[in-house]
């Protein structure tokens, strides 16, 4: 079998920064803010009825604004002696993506905040899956 190389050319495009966030207690992330997603929530529903598997290190499914939006979870690692239904989340990356995503709560808003999430961790705390 003959692999096939890719010469790809990569090029970083210059950026500026208008606007500098910091800290937290806001009520969106200013990731939602930049890409515009409010936007688009009343004709999206804000992710009501979506479903969205996040493969990564887990969660922490007892989060005060992640917590109502978990509707599944399988842990696919060895840790917790491989208990299927414990997805801790000790590297804290899957718990951010869904945040990113999701987050529901008081201090903090997700892109599609009525989105349900199905938490598969793939990724143990050494970062290998």
């Amino acid at each position: 079998m003959k692999t096939e190389i890719l010469d790809l050319d990569v090029k970083l495009i210059p950026f500026t920064i208008n606007k500098e966030f910091r800290g937290i207690g806001t009520k969106s992330i200013y990731g939602v803010e930049m890409i515009k997603a409010k936007s688009i929530w009343q004709e999206s529903q804000k992710g009501a009825g979506v479903k969205i598997a996040v493969i990564d290190s887990g969660c922490d499914i007892n989060h005060e604004s992640l917590k109502n939006n978990i509707i599944g979870v399988r842990n696919f690692t060895d840790e917790d002696k491989k208990n299927p239904n414990i997805v801790i989340d000790r590297v804290g990356h899957g718990t951010h993506v869904i945040g990113t995503i999701c987050a529901n709560g008081s201090n903090i808003t997700g892109v599609a905040p009525d989105a349900q999430i199905y938490v598969l961790k793939a990724i143990n705390r050494t970062g290998t899956g």
